[in-house]
């Protein structure tokens, strides 16, 4: 395992390597990173990332974070995050989102471990090659993304759900 991971547990107390932004990322490239996708340079990034800004429930600071994004439903993102910023928008809170060079409002909601969020990010793994080379997820014999480890995999990890209010 790397310096720069971390571990998550699942359900059956096995081990998921995740990969953890290092310091540079978080410091340096993050804030750059989000202030192109709030300008009119937006467009090689947006396809896949939005600037999520919310207030911390204990700090109240605000954060804006890039994160990869993943679309179901039209109005409804779906974020899968890395860190523990998540549990910030536990139970349907305001959010700020920059989508293709648009600001929007929404409303957040952060899930783990739940049959409709295994479900989820289920889905979105095995349509996503690039979760699956994340996540160290083989294929079976047909060349199909090994639902097992799929379902492992998604089991320990966090959705946010946005639905956007405001265009």
């Amino acid at each position: 395992m790397s310096q720069r991971s971390t571990i998550i547990m699942t359900i059956q107390s096995k081990p998921v390597e995740r990969p953890l932004a290092s310091p540079f990322v978080a410091n340096v490239m993050n804030p750059i990173i989000a202030t192109l996708l709030r300008s009119p340079l937006h467009g090689a990034l947006s396809s896949s990332t939005i600037v999520l800004s919310f207030k911390g429930r204990k700090s109240g600071k605000v954060y804006n974070l890039p994160v990869g994004y993943y679309e179901l439903q039209g109005d409804r993102l779906v974020v899968i995050p890395l860190h523990r910023w998540w549990k910030n928008l536990q139970g349907n809170v305001p959010v700020t989102v920059w989508l293709k060079g648009r600001k929007y409002t929404g409303v957040a909601n952060a899930t783990q471990g739940d049959e409709v969020t295994i479900s989820a990010l289920q889905q979105i793994i095995a349509n996503s090659a690039n979760l699956m080379r994340v996540y160290k997820i083989e294929r079976d014999a047909n060349g199909q993304p090994d639902a097992n480890a799929i379902q492992h995999v998604a089991q320990s990890l966090a959705l946010v759900r946005i639905r956007l209010t405001t265009t």
